[in-house]
């Protein structure tokens, strides 16, 4: 399976709205406008599947990024996220540890810790791996 989601065509003011509708209804994670956003939002979310396996990539502006308990009660993946930074960087907030992403970097956790993310624009690519088959 393979799918995309973008706010092309979507109209300005509606954007980061529909944006965060998409991105909850498919991976349960919040998206909230960065304090001081003023230019028209604009993103571009691609999956693909292969059996249990979820790969997903992110260009987009930046946006805080959450899975609390409220995301993670929507959607469980019971899996690892190997996520891989192309971006300058982003502030995580990942089960309780802060650090500072740099591009280049891959970072493993939890595809089910809570984490907050703040970044000035994203450029990932994720993997989620269900427990199981790595287990």
């Amino acid at each position: 399976m393979r799918f995309e989601i973008t706010t092309d065509g979507v109209p300005e003011r509606d954007r980061l709205d529909a944006w965060h509708a998409a991105i909850f209804s498919t991976l349960a994670i919040s998206a909230e406008p960065l304090p001081g956003a003023e230019r028209p939002y604009q993103g571009r979310f691609a999956a693909r599947s292969s059996g249990p396996l979820l790969n997903c990539s992110f260009v987009a502006d930046g946006f805080r990024a959450t899975r609390q308990s409220r995301e993670i009660a929507h959607r469980r993946w019971d899996g690892y996220r190997i996520y891989r930074e192309s971006s300058p960087g982003v502030w995580f907030r990942i089960a309780g540890q802060e650090f500072v992403s740099a591009a280049g970097d891959l970072i493993v956790a939890d595809a089910d810790a809570p984490f907050d993310a703040l970044p000035r624009d994203y450029r990932d690519e994720s993997w989620l791996l269900p427990k199981a088959l790595v287990d």
